[in-house]
């Protein structure tokens, strides 16, 4: 049995009249990836500051490791790296001291845990150079050293590949899933860059305007990923009259003034795609796909205009 290693139960948050959590509860076992979903303002942040202790929620509470007294908390969040918002780095000090001045403050006694960790997050070679000097995804990558210095259980990260290029978000992917797989760290990871959590995660939160609206694991997520066929015309209300008129009650969404997704008769795309032909619709794309995560959050929360 997997055991959980943390666990929200109806945590609120509140300033004022406005709620930024919203009865918010979520299960984490050891050894998974969670990947954590919601647009701007939605509450993601704000709960992983209420676990690490950041802040205070305004009703609810949440155990950790099976601690929930407040007391035995604060002692289990030893147990717990995270980089919230942006990794907190002295410019003018080197890789090597600003993760040694972690290993003291921490107390963590193990004076090599620096050097090994450096060698892990691909810095070993610029150990000596100061952080000033660093790209954003080096200083990323020496964020994430930085919430491992406690070896922790727990990895809660913030939006880690936030304003990375396509080559480093690669390489902090396989890193996180060599930790997750080689040291049993388990991982609560936000993003924006949600194809690239789908690459990653084995389960999903979906938080919205504060509340958790869907919870699901990878698998349960390709089982609601429906497949659709993607139609691009430049006579699109005339394609849909054809269709309503020709298919038996066909199931689509209109994404723009030429774009189409149909979600019914995806096992007929041949017979759609005659009907179209009979009727001398010209089609720009025929083809059938299926919907990626970004696609499955909008369609969730209402629109593009909520990423």
């Amino acid at each position: 049995m997997e055991n959980i290693i943390l666990q929200t139960n109806g945590l609120s948050v509140k300033y004022g009249s406005f709620t930024a959590l919203d009865n918010v509860s979520i299960c984490l076992k050891e050894k998974h990836i969670y990947g954590f979903i919601g647009e701007n303002g939605a509450g993601k942040t704000t709960l992983m500051k209420v676990l690490t202790g950041l802040i205070y929620p305004t009703s609810g509470d949440f155990s950790l490791f099976g601690k929930n007294d407040e007391k035995d908390i604060m002692k289990m969040r030893r147990r717990i790296g995270s980089t919230i918002e942006a990794p907190t780095l002295y410019p003018n000090y080197t890789a090597y001291q600003n993760l040694e001045l972690q290993r003291v403050l921490i107390g963590n006694p193990d004076k090599g845990v620096c050097d090994r960790l450096l060698e892990l997050v691909g810095l070993k070679d610029v150990r000596s150079k100061k952080v000033k000097k660093f790209s954003m995804g080096m200083k990323q990558r020496l964020g994430i050293a930085l919430a491992l210095v406690g070896k922790p259980e727990l990895l809660i990260l913030d939006e880690p590949i936030n304003g990375l290029d396509p080559k480093n978000i690669s390489e902090l992917r396989v890193l996180l899933k060599r930790l997750n797989e080689e040291n049993d760290v388990t991982l609560f990871i936000s993003s924006h860059i949600l194809n690239e959590l789908y690459l990653l995660a084995t389960d999903y939160y979906i938080i919205h305007r504060g509340r958790m609206i869907e919870s699901l694991t990878h698998d349960e997520l390709d089982a609601k990923c429906r497949q659709y066929i993607k139609i691009k015309t430049a006579e699109l209300p005339r394609c849909i009259t054809v269709i309503e008129n020709g298919l038996d009650e066909p199931e689509y969404k209109v994404i723009d003034d030429e774009t189409m997704q149909l979600f019914s008769h995806t096992d007929k795309a041949e017979a759609v795609a005659k009907l179209l032909m009979e009727n001398m619709i010209v089609t720009r794309e025929f083809s059938v796909t299926e919907q990626s995560l970004e696609e499955y959050f909008l369609r969730l929360t209402g629109g593009a205009e909520n990423v």
